[in-house]
């Protein structure tokens, strides 16, 4: 809901890639403001379109991991190139020498087939995969990759060389969600609630979620699909 207008960027981004070319999307808004669920619909577009998709979820908790972003997504093209534990180099001068390795698998990779490389919440990224991700997109000119990340408003402080670098680049999008406005909250819960129950009122809905997508997609449906079937002649919402 209310998320057409980026979604449409994201397809077109991706048939773009399906021909031959490059590009870059960050996509940025408030916790819980329907970044990932976008991912969701990228990859079963990108899909239709015989792109592979490699797909990584940065943590907090994982923040320190070296080079733990671009482990998930080798993982998820089922490819492995570990840094050699035998290097007597320091730790961060391994990760950096390893680097160029991992991104050129994943460049052969897309000459062989359309290649979307998604990162979401790209602030809690280790140093290591953050630099690896640059590294890769400042090689996008090579063609057949589309790099899709999100970054949650709260944390725009935390990469500053991502915010600083991408905005000079041709090829890059800047996609803002916000909540979803009180029209969107009551398209939501008219898709959400069954007809057959009573629909609660769209300001009510609004005021509970504060225009939380995942407050409308799994909180109200609880809370109203148990609730007793509306009376004979109650109308429905439109939808």
């Amino acid at each position: 809901m209310e998320r057409d207008n980026e979604y449409s960027v994201l397809t077109g981004m991706v048939d773009a890639c399906a021909s031959g070319a490059g590009g870059v999307v960050l996509i940025s808004g408030p916790a819980a403001s329907g970044k990932t669920a976008l991912l969701h619909r990228l990859a079963a577009y990108a899909a239709t379109v015989d792109a592979q998709v490699l797909s990584a979820a940065a943590a907090a908790g994982e923040s320190e991991m070296p080079l733990g972003v671009f482990e998930q997504l080798l993982l998820d093209a089922n490819l492995s190139a570990p840094p050699n534990p035998a290097d007597p180099r320091p730790a961060e001068d391994g990760v950096k020498s390893v680097l160029p390795r991992l991104v050129r698998i994943l460049l052969s990779r897309a000459r062989k087939q359309p290649l979307v490389v998604v990162v979401d919440d790209v602030h809690h990224a280790d140093r290591g995969s953050l630099d690896g991700v640059l590294y890769l997109i400042r090689r996008l000119e090579s063609g057949g990759v589309l790099v899709v990340l999100t970054q949650s408003t709260s944390h725009l402080g935390d990469r500053p060389g991502l915010r600083a670098e991408l905005p000079h680049r041709p090829d890059f999008r800047l996609l803002r969600l916000a909540m979803l406005t009180p029209c969107g909250v009551a398209r939501m819960a008219a898709a959400a609630i069954p007809e057959r129950r009573a629909r609660p009122d769209a300001a009510e809905l609004y005021r509970l979620s504060g225009g939380n997508p995942f407050s409308s997609g799994r909180c109200w449906t609880r809370r109203w699909t148990a609730g007793p079937a509306a009376p004979p002649g109650t109308p429905t919402a439109r939808r």
